[in-house]
């Protein structure tokens, strides 16, 4: 898709879908690969190892509980006063996220730890559910007013490039931050960023015209909440009422859950294992290598769908991005599996150790488009309306599966964090072995469904 070809409304969309998701990615960068091992450092210097992972991962469960309790709700905000508003706040309140966050490395006591760090939780857990759903939503719902014809999956992969280029440049300087000892600034520079990201879409976002929103002069508490308690009941029989999006919801929860996990602990046990003389080299090739295999992901699937499309003279089916979904969750389980095996019967797993985890970020880059597709072109037109609330509770369930089962995923310690894995992978595997039977069942009944068509280019296409 040449973007310069494309009218000056549609190159604005394009606009603030590189930049947001540029921000996101980069800032992501900056805390992703340490906040984890940071929160464990300085709680096993206030206690102990075993005590620390527990509160480190006791946090982590608080920090996605407060997500699963907003998921929802925000999301209807967003459906409510509008998708730009909810966005910017969001960036408002990732910025208190980083200045609470920047604290931390100056603490000492378990208790002003788990003070600031519920506080930072509280700010993140607002920051991700008014941006989850809700800025996707409003990429979709901008798309088909302004250019019905142009699918948003040319938009949504093109912008999870930006993402990924960008946390590469985050996570290096994030983790060389914080083995020098001054991870702080990394979050200063994340906040700062945060205040520009608000500037820009206050001044680039438009509204989508074809969607009712409540007006300013008609905001009100009372208002506000009977409008959000009318999109929560709509949007919930839209999800309850669809086996394809409530399956597809599920499986996409399960391997989130696995992903988080991953992504939360696998620095903390890369320090466990690593001597401090290479551990900057390895963690940043392990940070770079993660994002580029996830980029890698998402590239094989646009080209063998490209491919399809030219042998086929048709677009991609729905049903042939099915397969890749539940072929890539099913690649993503087992090795995690395997993983944890290895590590329960003491056995030197290190070199798979990484390459479970590259599996895990290899996938993500099919899993998030396919499924986020797949959602977007199950929920039915007449309910744009509701989009980002019925996006949001992918992320609620996920959220609800961390919080439930945070502390035995995490292991006993840095060591055995691994063993933990175990837990979310069989969970992941199951719901992806019985939603390959619900989804083929549902798309047998509805074969108008299996041929809807979209079509997956390639992230490094303009």
């Amino acid at each position: 898709m040449d973007i310069k070809k494309l009218s000056p409304e549609v190159r604005q969309i394009w606009r603030v879908a590189k930049v947001v998701q540029g921000v996101m990615g980069f800032t992501m960068g900056l805390y992703m690969y340490t906040y984890g091992p940071l929160f464990y450092e300085k709680l096993t210097q206030a206690s102990n190892p075993k005590l620390g992972m527990t509160l480190a991962t006791l946090w982590f469960g608080i920090h996605l509980a407060l997500i699963a309790f907003l998921e929802v709700p925000t999301g209807a905000i967003g459906d409510a006063i509008g998708r730009k508003w909810t966005v910017v706040w969001s960036f408002v309140c990732k910025m208190l996220f980083f200045v609470l966050f920047t604290f931390i490395p100056f603490l000492n006591s378990i208790s002003m730890i788990l003070t600031f760090g519920i506080l930072a939780n509280i700010a993140f857990g607002f920051a991700y559910t008014f941006f989850s759903g809700t800025f996707t939503a409003w990429c979709v719902d901008s798309l088909r007013e302004k250019a019905p014809d142009i699918g948003y999956e040319h938009l949504l992969s093109r912008a999870y490039t930006y993402n990924f280029i960008a946390q590469i440049f985050g996570g290096v300087i994030g983790v060389t931050l914080y083995l020098r000892h001054i991870s702080y600034v990394g979050f200063l520079l994340a906040a700062v960023i945060c205040v520009y990201c608000v500037a820009f879409c206050l001044g680039e976002m438009e509204e989508v015209k074809n969607l009712k929103f409540l007006e300013h002069k008609q905001v009100s508490l009372s208002v506000i909440t009977k409008r959000i308690g009318e999109i929560l009941g709509v949007g919930f029989q839209v999800f309850r009422q669809s086996p394809v999006i409530l399956t597809l919801v599920l499986v996409f929860a399960s391997y989130m859950f696995v992903l988080n996990i991953v992504d939360y602990l696998w620095p903390v046990y890369l320090t466990t294992r690593i001597p401090e003389n290479v551990r900057t080299v390895c963690w940043i090739g392990l940070v770079v290598a993660t994002l580029l295999v996830s980029m890698l992901g998402s590239h094989t699937l646009t080209v063998w769908t490209r491919r399809w499309h030219k042998k086929n003279n048709a677009k991609t089916h729905n049903v042939v991005l099915r397969r890749w979904f539940i072929g890539t969750c099913l690649f993503s389980a087992l090795p995690i599996l395997v993983l944890s095996w290895l590590t329960s019967h003491g056995l030197d797993a290190f070199w798979y150790f990484v390459f479970a985890v590259l599996a895990v970020e290899f996938a993500y880059g099919v899993i998030a488009p396919c499924s986020e597709t797949l959602i977007n072109n199950y929920i039915p037109e007449n309910h744009s309306q509701e989009r980002a609330t019925i996006m949001s509770y992918g992320s609620m369930i996920r959220s609800v599966l961390v919080m439930l089962l945070a502390i035995p995923s995490g292991g006993s310690s840095g060591e055995k964090t691994t063993v933990g894995w175990a837990i979310p992978a069989f969970l992941l595997l199951a719901t992806t072995v019985v939603g390959h039977f619900i989804l083929k069942k549902a798309q047998t009944k509805m074969p108008e469904a299996s041929k809807e068509v979209v079509t997956i280019p390639a992230p490094t296409d303009e």
